[in-house]
Formats: structure tokens, C-alpha cells, sequence
């Protein structure tokens, strides 16, 4: 999906079922996530978060952190928690819509439409942690590796990064000979992985010609440790990512300082 359509594909998606667009549970599809719950899950995710980073031994300061890929934000409002001001950022205006209702904290948490494949809006060395989930793997990897770029770039230093990527679809010992032949297509070759992923959403949706598509791309490890040695970032550890909701892919979480 080209860049120019990932903002129109998510709209679409938070028009119709914004909270399970963004944690895809299967007894949550059709509006049945409640708000609380909904959020009371960010809030136990971003505790943990920061528990964790604790036991990288880095003093993270408590200024300015961005939430990208904020969707409603789910996650903005608890980082609003543990830092004195959170910047919420996605490429859908709903989702900005429904996070400015959301939200809970006044000025302290600030949204943003970004319809742009950079972070041109912040200028470097802007924040002091900065975290996106589940929002990375569903642009192609030539977006995501920018976007990653630019979170280096606007990350201050000594701040933290946190991202999490997938980086291979599981292969299981009895899975057939075609099964893993598709696997190793969807993370090796993007676009036939595409054309697959697309034909399967279109032919089994009753409603094809309109239905939004939740895309899902692999990017390699080792792509992504040159990418932030090259833009000057400093990887403390990689982490398996246990993502419930997509069992079949290995998922990891990235923290990197500069």
C-alpha cells in the first residue's frame, strides 16, 4: 500500500471500529471493547515499560515522550502519567478526532496529524523517550526503516527508544511444504507477500471493494541494527514481543539510546 493511502486505509478503519483496530482481539471485533478496559491495558502496558527500562540502568528524564501511532490514544494518556509532557502522534484524523475526546489530561498531552512519511513537525533532539507498538509492522519496511531514522533523530541524547517490529513469520515443524513456502514469501517478498495478503482479505470480505486492509511486513534484525548504528543510535537489547493477537509472527522490541 502506497504511503499516500495508509491515511485513507485507517481512517476507514477508526470510522468502523476504532479500539479493536488497534488491539485486534477477536471477541472485541464489532465495537465490543470497553473504554475502561481498553484502557486500563495501556496503563498496565506503559507500567511495565517502565519498570523494564529501570533495568537497563539509563536515568530517563521525565520531560517530553512521543506515543507514534497513537491511534486514540490509548497509550498517550498513560505515558502522561510518568512524564511532564506526551505527544500523540497518527496519520488518521479520526483517530485524532477520538483521542482529543479521550483524552483526560489537558495540555499535557498534545495530538498530532501526520500525514507525512518523516517527523518533520519536531524538531532534533526533542524527546526524552519515545515508544511506538503495533504501528511499524503495518507499513512497508521502506517507511518503517525512515520512520525509524527519524525517531533517532528526534530522540535526545541519552534519551530512550522503544519500538517494536516483526521480524519473521513462525514456521511451525508440521506446517506443509506450501505453508512454508508462503511464509518465507511474506517476510522475504514484500510485494508477492502483499498480493497474497490481499487476494485472501478481498475474496473471504463480503464487503471487498471497501473494507480496509491491516497490512502486516517483516523487516530483518540485522537490517535494523545497521539502521541505527548508522544514525548514531546505540541498541542496549532486543526483546521477544509476545503479541497475542498475531501468533503467527515473531515479534521483537527494540530499546536504543544515543
Amino acid at each position: 500500500m502506497r504511503f499516500d493511502k495508509l491515511g485513507k486505509n485507517w481512517n476507514n478503519f477508526a470510522k468502523a471500529d476504532p479500539l479493536w483496530s488497534i488491539l485486534t482481539e477477536d471477541d472485541k471485533k464489532g465495537n465490543r471493547w470497553e473504554d475502561e478496559e481498553f484502557f486500563e491495558r495501556g496503563k498496565k502496558e506503559i507500567e511495565e515499560l517502565i519498570e523494564y527500562s529501570r533495568s537497563l540502568n539509563i536515568d530517563i528524564k521525565r520531560g517530553m515522550a512521543l506515543d507514534f501511532g497513537c491511534g486514540v490514544g490509548r497509550l498517550t494518556q498513560a505515558l502522561a502519567v510518568h512524564f511532564e509532557e506526551v505527544h500523540g502522534v497518527d496519520i488518521s484524523p479520526r483517530m485524532i478526532e477520538l483521542a482529543n475526546e479521550y483524552n483526560s489530561h489537558g495540555s499535557r498531552c498534545v495530538y498530532h496529524l501526520n500525514e507525512r512519511s518523516d517527523l518533520k513537525l519536531f524538531d532534533d533532539d526533542t524527546f526524552d523517550f519515545i515508544y511506538s507498538t503495533i504501528t511499524l509492522m503495518h507499513m512497508e519496511p521502506k517507511y518503517s526503516k525512515n520512520y525509524i531514522k527519524e525517531f533517532l533523530r528526534v530522540l535526545s541524547p541519552d534519551g530512550l527508544l522503544v519500538f517494536q517490529q516483526p521480524n519473521e513469520m513462525i514456521v511451525y515443524p508440521g506446517d506443509s511444504l506450501i505453508r512454508r513456502m508462503k511464509n518465507k514469501m511474506k517476510t522475504d517478498l514484500p510485494i508477492l507477500g502483499y498480493i497474497h495478503r490481499y487476494t485472501y482479505a478481498r475474496l473471504f470480505n463480503p464487503d471487498y471493494m471497501n473494507a480496509p486492509l491491516m497490512e502486516v511486513y517483516c523487516v530483518r534484525t540485522r537490517e535494523i541494527e545497521k539502521l541505527i548504528r548508522k544514525n548514531n543510535g546505540k541498541l542496549l537489547n532486543v526483546i521477544d514481543d509476545d503479541l497475542r493477537h498475531m501468533p503467527a509472527h515473531r515479534s521483537l522490541r527494540y530499546h536504543v539510546t544515543k
